[in-house]
C-alpha cells in the first residue's frame, strides 16, 4: 500500500500532540454546537452559545493548567480572554462582511 499508517511515525511527540489537538478541538467545538442546536431564536442561540463557549474554554484551560502543573486562575483565565479575542474578532469581521445571524 503506498499510503499505509506507520505506527512508529504516530509515536513521535508531535504526531501526539496533533492528536490531541485535533481531539480537544472537536470537542470543543461540539460543546457550544450542541447548545445552539436547541434554541430556535437567534439572538437566544447567538448568547447561549457564547456563554457554553466561555464554560468550555474555563474547563480546557482550568485543566491545561493544572496538568500543565501552572497556576489553575492564571492557565483558565489566558484560554477564556484568548477565546473571548477570537469570537470577537470573529463576530466583527462576520458583521464587516454582512453575515447575519440566523
Amino acid at each position: 500500500m503506498k499510503h499505509a499508517l506507520n505506527c512508529a511515525r504516530l509515536s513521535t511527540p508531535l504526531a501526539q500532540a496533533a492528536v490531541v489537538s485535533c481531539i480537544a478541538f472537536t470537542a470543543g467545538a461540539l460543546i457550544p454546537l450542541l447548545a445552539g442546536s436547541f434554541i430556535h431564536d437567534p439572538t437566544g442561540r447567538l448568547v447561549a452559545v457564547a456563554l457554553v463557549a466561555v464554560l468550555g474554554l474555563a474547563v480546557f484551560g482550568l485543566t491545561g493548567s493544572l496538568l500543565g502543573g501552572a497556576k489553575w486562575f492564571i492557565g483558565a483565565s489566558r484560554v477564556v480572554i484568548g477565546g473571548c479575542l477570537a469570537m470577537g474578532v470573529t463576530f466583527g469581521v462576520g458583521r464587516a462582511l454582512g453575515a447575519k445571524v440566523a
